[in-house]
Protein backbone atom coordinates (compact mmCIF):
# COMPACT_ATOMS: atom_id res chain seq x y z
CA UNK A 1 0.00 0.00 0.00
CA UNK A 2 1.45 3.56 -1.13
CA UNK A 3 1.77 5.46 2.10
CA UNK A 4 3.53 8.66 3.26
CA UNK A 5 6.60 6.05 4.69
CA UNK A 6 6.30 4.39 1.16
CA UNK A 7 6.43 7.68 -0.54
CA UNK A 8 9.51 8.86 1.50
CA UNK A 9 11.07 5.40 1.20
CA UNK A 10 11.26 5.80 -2.50
CA UNK A 11 12.38 8.75 -2.94
CA UNK A 12 15.26 8.30 -1.36
CA UNK A 13 16.54 4.91 -1.83
CA UNK A 14 15.03 4.81 -5.59
CA UNK A 15 14.91 8.28 -6.71
CA UNK A 16 15.66 7.72 -9.99
CA UNK A 17 12.37 5.06 -10.23
CA UNK A 18 10.54 7.79 -8.14
CA UNK A 19 11.36 10.44 -10.57
CA UNK A 20 10.12 8.53 -12.88
CA UNK A 21 6.72 7.51 -11.62
CA UNK A 22 5.65 10.51 -10.23
CA UNK A 23 7.29 12.66 -13.50
CA UNK A 24 9.36 15.04 -11.27
CA UNK A 25 12.92 16.46 -11.11
CA UNK A 26 15.56 15.93 -8.42
CA UNK A 27 14.81 19.10 -7.48
CA UNK A 28 10.94 18.88 -7.78
CA UNK A 29 11.40 15.35 -5.64
CA UNK A 30 13.39 17.11 -3.00
CA UNK A 31 10.76 19.58 -2.57
CA UNK A 32 7.90 17.36 -2.55
CA UNK A 33 9.66 15.21 -0.01
CA UNK A 34 9.82 18.34 2.32
CA UNK A 35 6.48 18.90 1.46
CA UNK A 36 5.45 15.55 2.15
CA UNK A 37 7.17 15.40 5.68
CA UNK A 38 5.90 18.95 7.07
CA UNK A 39 2.61 18.65 5.70
CA UNK A 40 1.96 15.06 5.84
CA UNK A 41 -0.91 13.01 3.77
CA UNK A 42 -2.62 15.69 2.07
CA UNK A 43 0.65 16.29 -0.35
CA UNK A 44 0.70 12.53 -0.82
CA UNK A 45 -2.72 12.60 -2.53
CA UNK A 46 -1.74 15.54 -4.50
CA UNK A 47 1.34 13.71 -5.85
CA UNK A 48 -0.50 11.13 -6.95
CA UNK A 49 -3.60 13.00 -8.18
CA UNK A 50 -3.39 14.09 -11.42
CA UNK A 51 -0.07 12.18 -11.91
CA UNK A 52 -2.21 9.00 -13.20
CA UNK A 53 -5.46 8.31 -14.16
CA UNK A 54 -6.73 4.84 -12.72
CA UNK A 55 -10.13 5.33 -12.83
CA UNK A 56 -10.29 6.11 -16.34
CA UNK A 57 -7.69 3.16 -17.17
CA UNK A 58 -9.93 1.16 -15.60
CA UNK A 59 -13.43 2.11 -17.22
CA UNK A 60 -11.40 1.89 -20.59
CA UNK A 61 -10.43 -1.71 -19.52
CA UNK A 62 -13.74 -2.57 -18.40
CA UNK A 63 -14.98 -1.61 -21.73
CA UNK A 64 -12.55 -2.72 -24.49
CA UNK A 65 -11.50 -5.92 -22.56
CA UNK A 66 -12.48 -9.50 -22.89
CA UNK A 67 -14.72 -10.39 -19.81
CA UNK A 68 -14.11 -14.00 -18.21
CA UNK A 69 -16.55 -13.61 -15.52
CA UNK A 70 -16.98 -10.82 -13.47
CA UNK A 71 -12.85 -9.81 -14.42
CA UNK A 72 -11.88 -8.18 -17.46
CA UNK A 73 -8.39 -8.49 -19.22
CA UNK A 74 -6.90 -6.02 -21.29
CA UNK A 75 -2.80 -5.42 -22.24
CA UNK A 76 -2.17 -7.74 -18.97
CA UNK A 77 -4.17 -5.74 -16.56
CA UNK A 78 -7.71 -7.13 -14.79
CA UNK A 79 -10.26 -5.31 -14.09
CA UNK A 80 -13.31 -5.93 -11.13
CA UNK A 81 -15.39 -4.25 -8.96
CA UNK A 82 -17.04 -5.23 -6.05
CA UNK A 83 -21.04 -6.39 -6.08
CA UNK A 84 -22.16 -2.86 -5.41
CA UNK A 85 -19.47 -1.38 -7.48
CA UNK A 86 -18.19 1.29 -5.04
CA UNK A 87 -14.39 -0.81 -4.96
CA UNK A 88 -12.42 -1.50 -7.93
CA UNK A 89 -9.47 -3.31 -8.42
CA UNK A 90 -7.11 -3.70 -10.60
CA UNK A 91 -4.17 -6.38 -11.04
CA UNK A 92 -1.17 -6.42 -12.79
CA UNK A 93 1.77 -9.11 -12.07
CA UNK A 94 2.33 -9.31 -8.21
CA UNK A 95 0.69 -5.62 -7.90
CA UNK A 96 -2.83 -4.76 -6.91
CA UNK A 97 -4.42 -1.32 -7.27
CA UNK A 98 -7.56 -0.85 -4.88
CA UNK A 99 -9.35 1.92 -5.77
CA UNK A 100 -11.86 3.95 -3.71
CA UNK A 101 -13.65 7.01 -2.94
CA UNK A 102 -12.05 10.74 -3.00
CA UNK A 103 -9.49 9.21 -5.65
CA UNK A 104 -8.06 7.36 -2.50
CA UNK A 105 -5.99 4.48 -3.89
CA UNK A 106 -4.10 1.51 -2.18
CA UNK A 107 -1.19 -0.30 -3.99
CA UNK A 108 0.08 -3.75 -3.12
CA UNK A 109 3.18 -4.94 -4.77
CA UNK A 110 6.27 -7.46 -3.80
CA UNK A 111 8.58 -5.94 -7.00
CA UNK A 112 8.95 -2.17 -7.26
CA UNK A 113 9.58 -3.34 -11.36
CA UNK A 114 6.03 -3.57 -11.44
CA UNK A 115 4.84 -0.65 -10.65
CA UNK A 116 6.53 1.26 -13.55
CA UNK A 117 5.63 -1.77 -15.32
CA UNK A 118 1.78 -1.12 -14.40
CA UNK A 119 2.69 2.53 -14.76
CA UNK A 120 3.84 2.09 -18.35
CA UNK A 121 1.02 0.24 -19.45
CA UNK A 122 -1.23 2.07 -18.25
CA UNK A 123 -0.17 5.12 -19.80
CA UNK A 124 -0.05 3.60 -23.29
CA UNK A 125 -3.66 2.56 -22.42
CA UNK A 126 -4.67 5.93 -21.79
CA UNK A 127 -2.58 7.40 -24.66
CA UNK A 128 -4.94 5.41 -27.78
Amino acid sequence: MINQNNIVTAALEFPSAYDEMFGTTTNQRYLELVQLLYFGQNVMKNLLKGKRDFLRAYNLITAQGMKDGGTYELEGIKAWHDFEGYICWMKYNDLTVTMLFHNQYQFDYKHQDTVKNFIDTVDKLLMK
